[in-house]
């Protein structure tokens, strides 16, 4: 679409806005951002962006290296390669096999997108959009620029949100230019960095690199670089030179002629003291010794007028006018101005004349930008209606139309969906009325409608089909849960309402290869959406039929590769996760057995090699079976080490006892037994009533916390003694208790969960009440407590401090299941749907789905990147994980 060129300074008119019109009215042009130092040329092609020219050099197979894709040896080879013929490296690398095309394409994109965010930092700096052409520098290494098809107002949302975040991390790290030192590594461990800043820290962070060169080491963009330089201050791990520390560093480097040095400290100086010609004057020369001649000739320039207008710094006033004929010779003006200088004819007055002449200049340069921007978005409108009347309208529609858009993007970014969704609907009557009034104007074929998506969890491609069209809309992310999409108005036929389709994939790449859709959704064309959430699910991998429930719970055997289930027929169940599927093990599989059908069976424990398994009934006897279990061997033949006289009602502990491990084994006649591993008893110890849960207490020593039915909860010592307990109000409820930051976290019947002291046993705290009889879930890790309740909103506290709640698919009338494990937390209520959420804020990063109905009957089992859940179909489900970001 033909527009006009328009120009202007990034004070007085965002970046955002700019690219908000470009896309929203489809133009085609070059945008040139320069901020004096740095300049960028980015192509638009109808509102999208193509193409993108930057001073920074790609340094594609270093980039490779640096994110695993290729290895430093494949880089050498292929630079090798490269000097005997004309092909570009990344061609080179896909052809040897070095990578995938993929590969090269994501990080080329990857690049160029953080550029693009980089760019809106940029803050003095001034732009000129060239419509319908391309500059011919930009024209002349078009062939080497990789094109692109990048989503406007995706990127708009991403910087936007970025943006957000940079008000925070700047308390840490004001100023790209900012230069850091190593303080005290101490604590770099807790920081969550990449390994290869991490290891280069000590050498790059070394009190003469900007943020930007930090980011040009690393291989990072400068946000990112920001991001964990923020982290590092905060941690003590480095620290930033101060005022003094810069002007003694600066004044040092070039005097020793380590000019690369001087241009990083002189310039972060010159931010703390802008004007100073004697920070300037050497901050340009070292500019230009270190290819940075444009920069130069700006400061230069600018430092020129500034003596002009003082007019008492003639010899600074010549030295700026000799280094600028010296970079630019075309300047024969200058050459009478030294003279002048020489012959000291330059009269204070008329060198006062000088700034108010520059201060007009500037004024009429951003103004007219401003002013010509405007211009252009009136002469947008067109006059394809015959009066000045319905002229007026449709621009007052546009106007409102932009201002919705502008309004709702901030609201997106920040995540407040039912905020951007009011500006959304005074879009969308906007746009429909000049759908529906305003046919015969140009504004009638550019209305496009909006609609909020957001998928769950994120990570997802949207696109939007309706007619012909079959629109990418952007990708969900964490950071970014919603896109939002635009479509084209689409007319009612045969009588039926007019809809639009909304697909899921899991990539861009995905939908171009055909890959059929995760998810879709059918919305009404004409009337107003509310904003979608679109759940997606991964169905399970691979599945077992079983003979009987397996209620008990299990547990993963690392050494095995394999799960072991107790089942209700009276076996052990044992699952191989060899080749990502879910396999009956022939060795181990139904081959112990462990009472008679119908029994039901704690869950089995370890210890190293050696296997504890519960059993009700074996040859007329009764307690803990042991088995070793050694990779590669058939299971040795199951021995009744740890004999009781009672049934054992709870799984086998491991307690270390004074010299020696102890294993620990509750009964339903409420006798606590302490084994020796060899099966020698070693003491008992009884508690009125059947025992019900048990847990160890860390600590020196070691104690076993028992929860009985005769609602006492005891702690003893790895002798047998009794080291507290504590009497509860009402009945203790079958929940495993928590360890967490030294107290003992438990429920009780009546719905309350209070926190115990676990060294005294006394009564710290009530943690949470619920009603009676809908008791909640409880987990923990990393000093959290996780509490998922009955109306299924989970619950993330730090000690008496509610971190976050989130509200999640369905209330539980059953007991619902919780698992944290390894910053993920899984959780299932009634129904087949499994959760996994992020632990930083519980935001959804999986979702699961059995495909016959039924619910979960057993905690989750979970290892490295599967999770194995058994259901009352007397089924087990493997599922595979995405990997964690």
């Amino acid at each position: 679409m033909a527009g006009k060129s328009f120009k202007g300074n990034l004070e007085v008119l965002n970046l955002s806005d700019i690219f908000q019109s470009l896309a929203m009215n489809r133009h085609s042009g070059t945008l040139v951002v320069n901020d004096g130092k740095r300049e960028k040329k980015i192509f638009f092609a109808e509102g999208e962006i193509c193409l993108l020219s930057s001073g920074r050099r790609m340094r594609l197979g270093d980039l490779l290296v640096a994110n695993d894709r290729i290895t430093s040896e494949d880089l050498d080879l292929a630079l090798k390669l490269q000097k005997q013929s004309r092909k570009r490296l990344g061609e080179i690398l896909v052809e040897e096999g070095f990578c995938a095309q993929e590969d090269v394409e994501g990080i080329v994109r990857l690049q160029v997108e953080e550029e693009l965010y980089d760019l809106f930092l940029w803050r003095k700096a001034e732009f000129e959009f060239l419509a319908d052409q391309m500059p011919e520098d930009m024209a002349a290494e078009s062939s080497s620029l990789t094109r692109l098809s990048i989503n406007t107002n995706s990127l708009i949302m991403e910087a936007l949100r970025r943006l957000d975040e940079w008000t925070l991390i700047q308390d840490a790290v004001p100023s790209t230019k900012e230069v850091f030192v190593v303080a005290d590594v101490s604590r770099l461990g807790e920081a969550d960095i990449p390994d290869k800043v991490r290891d280069a820290l000590q050498e790059t962070v070394d009190g003469k690199t900007t943020v930007m060169g930090l980011s040009e080491r690393w291989f990072l963009s400068e946000f990112e670089s920001c991001q964990h330089l923020a982290q590092l201050v905060k941690l003590g791990c480095v620290r930033s030179l101060s005022e003094e520390e810069l002007a003694d560093k600066a004044e040092a480097s070039y005097a020793l002629n380590d000019f690369n040095a001087a241009a990083a400290l002189y310039g972060r100086l010159a931010e703390y003291l802008p004007d100073q010609p004697k920070i300037l004057i050497p901050l340009a020369d070292s500019l230009r010794r270190t290819g940075g001649e444009k920069q130069a000739l700006h400061i230069y320039g600018e430092l020129s007028q500034q003596l002009e207008a003082d007019g008492r710094d003639p010899d600074r006033l010549r030295q700026c006018y000799e280094a600028i004929l010296q970079l630019d010779p075309g300047r024969h003006d200058l050459a009478n101005k030294i003279e002048d200088l020489d012959l000291r004819l330059a009269s204070s007055s008329g060198s006062r004349k000088v700034l108010p002449l520059v201060l007009l200049a500037l004024m009429v340069a951003v103004l007219g930008g401003a002013l010509v921007f405007r211009e252009r978005i009136k002469a947008a409108l067109g006059s394809g209606a015959n009066d000045a009347d319905r002229e007026k309208e449709v621009g007052e529609l546009v106007d409102a139309i932009t201002r919705a858009e502008k309004d709702a993007i901030p609201l997106i970014v920040r995540g407040q969906a039912d905020e951007a969704d009011k500006k959304l609907q005074e879009w969308h009557v906007a746009a429909r009325k000049i759908w529906t009034d305003y046919g015969d104007t140009r504004e009638f074929a550019r209305v496009e409608l909006p609609l909020l998506v957001a998928t769950n969890p994120p990570g997802f491609a949207v696109y939007v089909r309706y007619g012909n069209e079959d629109r990418y809309q952007g990708t969900t992310s964490l950071q970014q849960p919603h896109v939002l999409c635009k479509y084209e108005p689409v007319e009612s036929a045969d009588g039926e309402a007019a809809k639009i389709t909304v697909e899921v994939f899991d990539s861009e790449e995905a939908n171009k290869a055909g890959k059929p859709s995760r998810a879709s959704v059918e919305v009404p064309a004409e009337s107003y959406s509310k904003p979608l959430s679109i759940p997606v699910y991964d169905k399970p991998i691979s599945q077992i039929i079983t003979d009987g429930w397996l209620d008990s719970g299990g547990i993963h055997v690392k050494e095995l590769s394999a799960v072991f289930l107790p089942s209700r027929e009276g076996k052990l169940r044992v699952m191989t996760l060899a080749d990502q599927r879910l396999q009956e093990m022939p060795d181990w599989d139904g081959k112990i057995e462990l009472g008679q059908p119908g029994d039901p069976l704690p869950a089995p424990a370890q210890a190293g090699q050696d296997l504890l398994l519960p059993v009700v009934e074996r040859e007329g006897k009764t307690g803990v079976l042991h088995v070793r279990a050694v990779p590669g061997e058939a299971p040795t033949d199951p021995t009744l080490r740890f004999p009781t006289d009672e049934v054992v009602t709870v799984s086998p502990l491991v307690l270390a006892g004074e010299g020696e491990p102890l294993v620990i084994a509750g009964t339903l006649g409420g006798t606590l037994y302490a084994f020796s591993l060899a099966g020698e008893e070693r003491w008992r110890a009884n508690v009125e009533g059947a025992v019900r849960a048990t847990c160890l207490i860390p600590g020196e020593p070691q104690r076993v916390l028992v929860m009985s039915e005769d609602q006492v909860v005891r702690a003893f010592t790895p002798r047998g003694t009794l080291a507290w307990r504590w009497d509860a109000p009402s009945p203790l409820a079958q929940r495993e208790p928590l360890l967490l930051e030294g107290e003992v976290v438990l429920c009780l019947e009546e719905g309350r969960v209070v926190a115990l002291d676990a060294n005294s046993g006394e009564l710290r705290r009530e943690v949470f009440e619920a009603a009676p009889g809908r008791l909640p879930a409880l987990a923990s890790e990393g000093g959290v407590l996780y509490l998922l309740d009955r109306d299924a909103v989970l619950h993330a506290y730090q000690g008496e401090k509610e971190l976050w709640s989130r509200t999640l698919l369905r209330k539980a009338e059953r007991r619902p299941w919780l698992v944290v494990e390894g910053g993920r937390i899984f959780l299932a209520c009634d129904g087949p749907e499994l959760i996994a959420l992020e632990h930083e804020r519980g935001r959804t990063v999986w979702l699961g789905r059995f495909p016959q109905e039924g619910h979960v009957v057993a905690p989750m089992i979970v290892v490295d990147d599967a999770v194995v859940v058994t259901t009352n179909r007397n089924l087990i489900y493997h599922f595979q994980l995405p990997k964690k970001e």
